[in-house]
């Protein structure tokens, strides 16, 4: 007799098996051990477990209760513009001294510069458990470069992870604990503009 797969198992728990299949399995029930038994009370108690679920309605006035809520509170579609920056200096473009011999450092500091701001954003090492951070301050031009407080920055991972802060008094900010590398971050400068780092295009 060929293998019963788990297939076979779900077909003929749900009653799907043809004939011939059924026939097999029954006659393989009643001259194994228990092992098979135990899969078939477990399948039964998954297939169970599915047809309660499936019989689960939600109540229409609850159905109707989440949509009035939604249409109150309908979210609006806010795109954010993006400014544009020139990158001003990058620590992995700088030429080593000359006589000097290091290791190349996995830490990283860049400086972008858009018509208004300045931001100053190192992406470090660290000593915390999943070892990545992404630290700056944010400023906005002028004669003093005053620190830009409370505003929104995010950090997207490769693994899909989004680590949100916001600047404090100084302009300051980190997202440590980065399960992931960072792809790119995001500062929202200004109600509706946003300043977009990709570091895979640095």
């Amino acid at each position: 007799m060929a293998r019963i797969t788990i297939a076979d198992w779900c077909d003929f728990v749900r009653g799907l098996a043809d004939p011939a299949l059924e026939k097999s399995i029954l006659e393989h029930l009643s001259k194994s051990e228990d092992a098979p038994g135990s899969t078939l009370r477990l399948m039964k108690h998954v297939e169970a477990a599915a047809k309660q679920d499936r019989e689960h309605v939600v109540p229409k006035e609850a159905v109707q209760g989440a949509q009035a809520i939604f249409d109150l509170w309908r979210p609006e579609a806010a795109p954010f513009r993006l400014l544009p920056f020139d990158l001003t200096f990058d620590s992995f473009r700088q030429a080593p001294l000359a006589g000097t011999r290091s290791s190349p450092s996995t830490n990283r500091q860049v400086i972008i510069e858009t018509v208004d701001f300045i931001a100053d954003i190192h992406l470090e090492q660290t000593t915390y458990p999943d070892g990545r951070a992404v630290l700056g301050q944010l400023l906005r031009r002028g004669e003093s470069n005053q620190p830009v407080p409370s505003a929104t920055i995010l950090v997207l991972c490769k693994n899909g992870q989004v680590n949100r802060t916001k600047t404090g008094q100084f302009g300051e900010f980190q997202s440590v604990a980065l399960e992931d590398d960072p792809l790119a971050l995001f500062m929202l400068v200004n109600p509706g503009d946003c300043i977009r780092l990709s570091f895979v295009d640095l």
